[in-house]
């Protein structure tokens, strides 16, 4: 078996298998690599921020909503009762759905309605 070639970033003496310009120490050096490492990164933080979207302020204050109420509300709703901008409140409803903490659905009219999801 041949020894391969040494990687490519400076004062690395390792040896890499296949051609491959980095050792496994520096495969992050890789543009690929580094793409892909960005990528991940940056589901994560999308993650990161819809669970902590989903288990914030507002999404308690909607789950109380549904709770005390009729176990429904649309979004317009639950805008206007918490006072808190549709945008965030519709986000937060996204987010909670994605964690099973709500389930959506629309009106004949197109309004977005939430129920609390039972456990």
């Amino acid at each position: 078996m041949g020894e391969g070639r040494r990687c490519c970033e400076e004062g690395c003496l390792a040896r890499t298998r296949e051609g491959k310009p980095y050792c496994p120490d520096h495969v992050h050096l890789n543009a690929y690599v580094a793409e892909l490492l960005g990528q991940i990164a940056a589901n994560l933080e999308e993650v990161r921020a819809r669970k902590a979207l989903a288990n914030g302020h507002v999404a308690r204050e909607i789950s109380a909503v549904l709770r005390d109420g009729s176990g429904a509300a649309s979004l317009p709703r639950l805008a206007r009762r918490l006072e808190v901008d549709r945008d965030l409140v519709r986000r937060t409803l996204h987010a909670m759905k994605a964690e099973k903490l709500v389930t959506l659905s629309l009106t004949d009219r197109g309004k977005l309605i939430a129920k609390e999801r039972r456990r």
